[in-house]
């Protein structure tokens, strides 16, 4: 980890083993990409441990469930596969399920949060076509474009972080780390960020949303 206060997902199980270069990692049911946290793979049978040999090409696991011990050459899984890629070609905007949509307001676009797939859809408001797809992280949950325009802020139940979008290039830009899980995410004036997590007792936090620095909050609310 580059950063040990920084949580970037949730696999949701288990796991056993990652490659010297951190590219990818073996979990009990899935194989993920190390950066993005984002399942690439699924194995033939649960795994109940996990090694990596060869120059981390093979994969060798046991699975409790048959009593069995499996061999896979590592590149059947990743073979045309660029890990920690962010920015992906765009689909057809039928190929998306979109849960949340927010409006550009310097700019003739959409942008809409797809929680499977874990990504922010471009969307051009003319062609009303989807023009970018980027990875923004585990389980995403909210969506916030500052007043000026400058940029798009994703908010997460499964990372401890908003990711952050610059617009101008349409690309993901940097994660700014928070004390409390960003649920819900508000851009407000002056370059701030307001946030509150989902949890038994809710709280807001305000950031900076250009350095990430906390300005204040930590006051809770009962939830409903």
């Amino acid at each position: 980890a580059t950063n040990l206060g920084l949580v970037r997902g949730h696999p949701g199980e288990q796991v056993f083993v990652e490659d010297d270069a951190s590219t990818f990692a073996v979990g009990r049911t899935k194989l993920y990409d190390a950066s993005l946290v984002r399942a690439i793979a699924s194995l033939a049978q649960p795994a109940s441990a996990a090694a990596l040999t060869a120059s981390d090409r093979e994969l060798w696991y046991y699975s409790a469930s048959t009593g069995r011990v499996y061999y896979q050459n590592v590149d059947d899984y990743l073979w045309g596969l660029q890990l920690g890629q962010r920015n992906l070609p765009p689909k057809a905007l039928s190929a998306y399920s979109l849960s949340k949509l927010v409006h550009d307001p310097t700019r003739n676009r959409l942008y809409g949060l797809d929680v499977q797939r874990e990504a922010v859809v471009i969307i051009d408001t003319v062609t009303r076509a989807a023009t970018a797809e980027i990875l923004v992280g585990s389980t995403p949950t909210a969506l916030a474009v500052d007043p000026a325009g400058k940029f798009l802020f994703v908010g997460h139940s499964g990372t401890l972080a908003i990711a952050r979008i610059d617009l101008t290039t349409s690309t993901f830009d940097k994660f700014l780390a928070t004390p409390r899980v960003p649920f819900e995410v508000t851009a407000l004036g002056a370059g701030r960020l307001a946030t509150i997590d989902e949890d038994q007792w809710t709280s807001v936090t305000l950031m900076d949303g250009a350095t990430g620095a906390v300005l204040g909050g930590g006051g809770g609310f009962g939830s409903t």
